[in-house]
Formats: structure tokens, C-alpha cells, sequence
């Protein structure tokens, strides 16, 4: 009875080794394929609702964007052709004057040195030069 008691011992002692060995070996190529191929699975099918989601939200946001876009240049375009600007442009044809009262106190504004010439009144034609005028 003791050799049996021995010799189950020593199994067990057998069987314990094994199972160090086989927690301590690494997987076989086609177990990890399996495993790999099980978690990939796993992960899709997990993954595709969020994606669907996220893909959803992102198509919402584009349309709302692509909306924002076309009502601005419609904004644009309708200003552009009212040709509306900051200060808006006067033609006066003639202007007619009550009273006109020339001061002509250079002194307070300051101007040293005057050049030029000064034409009153209404003048078409650019001034004749001295030279031509004395030809004739």
C-alpha cells in the first residue's frame, strides 16, 4: 500500500511539473491565430457601433458647416451687388451759392512759401505757355 501512496505521490508531483510547463509555454502559432482572430472579431463588432455613431455625428456637423458656407456666400453675393461701400459716391452737376466769403488769413495755418498759380472762375483749357503766346 505504500509503494501505491508512493507512486501516486510521485504523479501528482509529475502532473504538477506539467502543468508549470504548459501555464509557462508559450501559445502554438495556430492557437494564437485563433486567439488573435477571436479578439479582432470581438473588437469590430465592438468598435463599428462607435464608429457608426462617431460617423453619424461627424456627417450632422459637415452638413451643418456645408449649410454655414453657402448662406454666407448667398450674404456675400447680395452684397456685392448692392455695391455697398463705406462712404457712398456724389456727382454734383452745378452748385449755386448764396454768399461766398474768402478768408484769406494764411498766417494762422501756418504756410511760409507759396508757389503755383491760382485760375478763378471756370477754366477749361490748360494755360497758354509764355513762349508759344509771344510767337504769334
Amino acid at each position: 500500500m505504500e509503494t501505491k501512496i508512493k507512486h501516486i505521490q510521485s504523479k501528482e508531483v509529475q502532473t504538477h511539473r506539467l502543468r508549470e510547463k504548459e501555464r509557462n509555454r508559450p501559445l502554438s502559432p495556430p492557437a494564437n491565430k485563433e486567439l488573435e482572430r477571436a479578439v479582432t472579431e470581438a473588437l469590430e463588432s465592438h468598435m463599428s457601433g462607435i464608429y457608426q455613431k462617431l460617423n453619424r455625428k461627424l456627417a450632422k456637423r459637415l452638413q451643418l458647416f456645408e449649410n454655414e458656407i453657402a448662406e454666407l456666400k448667398r450674404s456675400v453675393e447680395h452684397l456685392a451687388s448692392t455695391e455697398c461701400s463705406g462712404t457712398p459716391n456724389l456727382y454734383v452737376e452745378q452748385l449755386y451759392l448764396d454768399k461766398f466769403e474768402a478768408v484769406n488769413n494764411i498766417e494762422q495755418i501756418g504756410v511760409r512759401e507759396l508757389s503755383g498759380h491760382l485760375t478763378i472762375g471756370t477754366h477749361h483749357s490748360p494755360p497758354v505757355p509764355d513762349d508759344l503766346s509771344n510767337e504769334n
